[in-house]
This record gives C-alpha cells, structure tokens and sequence, in this order.
C-alpha cells in the first residue's frame, strides 16, 4: 500500500516534536502541554478548509504540497536554536496536519468501491500502525546516535523524496 499519510502516527511524531523542544531550546515541560493546544487548536480551526481545498484542487497534488510543508518543518524543527522556533514550528505542524492530512483519508476513499471503504481505512491504519515500529526505532536510533537534529533532517530528506515519486 503506498503512503499517502504521515509514516508514523502523529502522537508518536508529537512525543518525538516535544522532547526536541525540551532538548534543543529547553522548552519547560508545563509549557509543552501548551504545544499541544496550539497544535490542536491549529488542526481544528484548518481541517474544514483543508478538506474543502481537498474537493477543490484535487488529492495528490494537495498531499504533495502537504509532503512538501513538512518537509520545511522538520528542516525547521532540526535547526530551531530558540524557544519561539518551537512554538512558530508547532503551530505550522497544526497547520500540516490540519490542512493536508484528509487529503489522505480522501484519497483512500477516491480508490476504493464504496462497499469496501471501511476495509480500505482499517487496511491504510494497519500498514500505518506496522510501519510505525521500525520507523520508530530508526528515529530512537538517530536520536540516541546522533541527536535530534538527525532525526529531524532524515524525516525532511524522507518526505522530500516521496514527495517526488509520488
């Protein structure tokens, strides 16, 4: 199946996003919960205009675009060197995820017959959910061996080059 999603689950990438900003540019760990409701709060105020965009222009070139965006927001989260690249860059990855990410349920639902959408879904989910094991311990491995910085650049090089093959 290919990929038209994020390769792992956004709480894993969220875990991963959190403990760089208190890494990198010591975000304190009260003030990580507010990430999360500006990501949340991003996401819920673009994921109507995101799928709306979605109807509009089309799938695949939304999703490449969305490859794209986060691609230059995880060059972005490997360079952050202060606390307020942290919140710009989090809010943009609301924005991604918000805008970009029903582009992909959509796109499942655009390939497969109407009857069978519920297994396409539970299939999509599956491969995302077993891709997220090894792509989780490459990341651990990046990060132990190399940092955060790494982690974040191999993700960018990532989206970057499946963004041109597909």
């Amino acid at each position: 199946m290919g990929h038209y999603g994020t390769l792992q689950p956004w709480y894993q990438e969220d875990a991963l996003q959190l403990l760089a900003a208190r890494e990198a540019v010591s975000v304190l760990l009260s003030r990580s919960f507010l990430l999360i409701a500006i990501f949340n709060l991003v996401i819920s105020a673009t994921s109507t205009k995101g799928g709306a965009l979605s109807d509009s222009i089309g799938r695949r070139g939304l999703i490449v675009a969305g490859w794209l965006i986060y691609t230059a927001i995880y060059f972005g989260l490997a360079s952050a060197s202060s606390q307020w690249h942290m919140w710009a860059l989090y809010a943009e990855y609301g924005l991604y995820y918000g805008a970009f990410q029903g582009a992909s349920s959509a796109l499942i639902a655009d390939l497969v017959l109407q009857h069978l959408r519920g297994t396409a879904y539970g299939i999509f989910n599956a491969a995302l959910g077993v891709a997220a094991l090894p792509a989780s311990l490459i990341a651990g491995i990046l990060w132990d061996r190399y940092g955060p910085a790494r982690r974040f650049f191999s993700a960018s090089r990532s989206r970057s080059s499946r963004s041109w093959a597909f």
